[in-house]
């Protein structure tokens, strides 16, 4: 299903646990789903965490390393099958990041959302370089600078365009000490969009 079919209803699951939560809310009155959830199938991948969550909208498809036809690299899907992908505090565990996004984009209709967020590195590590003091998992760290060259060496200029870009992040846990938790948000949102042949933007 593609642009011309129904988009799913933006209710969050009763499920929905860890990062993807947090601000599920604040996200719905400013709007964001509604600007960026695109008609058509949506995909919330790595879901589960490490809290066992839902997918993120009750009708979205959950795809995590236990989903049956997943190989934890290609997404099992043809492409332009689906509207939006959903990656909520995934992109830090993914070593081969370039793949990811081409998987991703593949999958995406056209004018179909890549909706990402990651940790902030300034507000989550209070560090610069890894390991990670609050999770040995995370293989990179990101600014928004650096998620914008993940993105820009891995997809071609033609095929995308970044249609959001914002960093949530309180001043305070920019001063705290490195071995004390931010107290949040601390994280980058980042939408990208598939754009058509003909598009002009």
């Amino acid at each position: 299903m593609g642009l011309l079919g129904a988009r799913i209803a933006l209710k969050k699951s009763d499920g929905l646990r860890g990062e993807a939560s947090r601000f599920f809310d604040e996200r719905k009155k400013e709007g964001f789903w509604e600007k960026f959830v695109r008609p058509g199938l949506v995909v919330d991948v790595g879901y589960k965490g490490g809290d066992e969550s839902a997918p993120i909208f009750r009708d979205a498809i959950g795809l995590d390393l236990d989903t049956p036809g997943y190989d934890g690299r290609n997404l099992p899907f043809d492409a332009g099958a689906v509207g939006t992908i959903h990656a909520s505090h995934v992109l830090e565990h993914i070593a081969d990041y370039a793949h990811f996004f081409r998987e991703c984009l593949r999958t995406l209709v056209l004018d179909g959302t890549l909706i990402i967020f990651v940790p902030l590195m300034e507000a989550y590590e209070a560090k610069r370089v890894p390991p990670s003091r609050f999770n040995e998992d995370h293989k990179r760290f990101y600014t928004s600078g650096r998620l914008l060259f993940e993105i820009e060496t891995s997809l071609p200029r033609e095929s995308y365009r970044i249609a959001h870009l914002r960093e949530r992040f309180q001043p305070a846990d920019l001063e705290r000490p490195e071995e004390q938790h931010a107290l949040g948000p601390y994280e980058i949102e980042c939408v990208i969009e598939k754009l058509r042949p003909d598009g002009i933007y």
